[in-house]
This record gives structure tokens, C-alpha cells and sequence, in this order.
């Protein structure tokens, strides 16, 4: 199946897919669920995926990356997010 020359309505890139420079159709549906002219290339569909509060399970994927996740604990306290907590004083 040959597609059409498309243009990113993110970047406003336009190209002509292939297996090497493809397309990506979002799960959230803000870009329709079939390809079109109108849909985004690779790097931005897939950065509106991540970042898109309507993608399917954007909201467990975002409390799992953002809760406090220690990093080391030392002599020095706890290390959290490239600050020291409880560290001596």
C-alpha cells in the first residue's frame, strides 16, 4: 500500500512514508484513527503520546514516573532528586 505524501500538523514536515521514515497514529484519537495527510511523523506522534493526558493509561504511566524514588542512601542522608535530605548538619 503506497501512501500519499503526508505533512506533521506538528512540525509541518512533509513526507512521504517509509519503513525507515513511518508515521505514528496516536492511541488518544487527536489525530483520527486512520492516516491521513494530516498525521504526525514519527518523533512527534510519539512525543504526543507521552505526553497526551487522553493516551490510555497516561495517568498510571505519569504516577509511576513522578512519585519520589530514592537514589541512594548514604552517610550524607537521603539523596532525592539531586537533593540532599536529612543530611547533617
Amino acid at each position: 500500500m503506497a501512501l500519499p505524501e503526508m505533512e506533521c500538523p506538528i512540525c509541518q514536515r512533509v513526507w512521504t512514508p517509509t519503513m525507515f521514515d513511518d508515521y505514528c497514529l496516536p492511541a488518544c484519537g487527536c489525530f483520527g484513527d486512520e492516516p491521513s495527510r494530516n498525521t504526525p511523523c514519527e518523533p512527534c506522534g510519539i512525543s504526543h503520546a507521552w505526553n497526551c493526558p487522553q493516551v490510555p493509561g497516561h495517568a498510571e504511566r505519569t504516577k509511576h514516573t513522578t512519585e519520589p524514588q530514592f537514589i541512594e542512601v548514604g552517610p550524607l542522608g537521603v539523596v532525592h532528586k539531586g537533593t540532599v535530605k536529612g543530611a547533617p548538619e
